[in-house]
């Protein structure tokens, strides 16, 4: 059982590798810059392991050149990703509206809590900030607050 599930796993590995080597290379554009990637990868669980470096995990940014690294950038995945996902899952898989979808949720270090935070303006966004409706980016920073979300 074991090794039928080890054969599977890394026919899918090989799969995902491949589609994800697919996709880079369809959106290559000449001459723009691409990580150099490294000898650590941060795995889809968020461990971080030796790697033999490929184009696909370059291109996605799961490499980096020191362990140390890479469990930061693990770490902040981690977070990124889960905050991303309850986003999803409380919008029910709408589309974003830049428009009206302009809240954030921040967090304050002098309170030492999370809130909802409007960014003013819809012409400048910030990389990596995960816009949400209003009434999203208050339940989010609620449940963070109570402890029944941690990311």
């Amino acid at each position: 059982m074991c090794k039928e599930f080890e054969e599977f796993y890394k026919a899918k590995e090989a799969e995902f590798r491949a589609k994800m080597l697919e996709e880079f290379n369809a959106s290559k554009v000449k001459g723009s810059w691409e990580p150099v990637g490294g000898d650590y990868y941060v795995d889809v669980d968020g461990s971080v392991d030796k790697c033999d470096s490929s184009d696909a995990c370059k291109a996605f940014g799961h490499e980096r050149a020191t362990y140390k690294l890479a469990e930061k950038a693990a770490a902040k995945m981690r977070v990124f990703n889960r905050a991303l996902t309850f986003v999803d899952e409380a919008c029910g898989g709408y589309d974003h509206d830049p428009k009206k979808d302009n809240y954030k949720v921040s967090y304050c270090t002098d309170y030492l809590e999370y809130f909802a935070d409007v960014e003013c303006e819809e012409i400048y966004r910030s990389i990596g900030t995960i816009y949400m409706p209003k009434e999203v980016a208050e339940e989010l920073a609620k449940k963070l607050n109570s402890g029944e979300v941690v990311l």
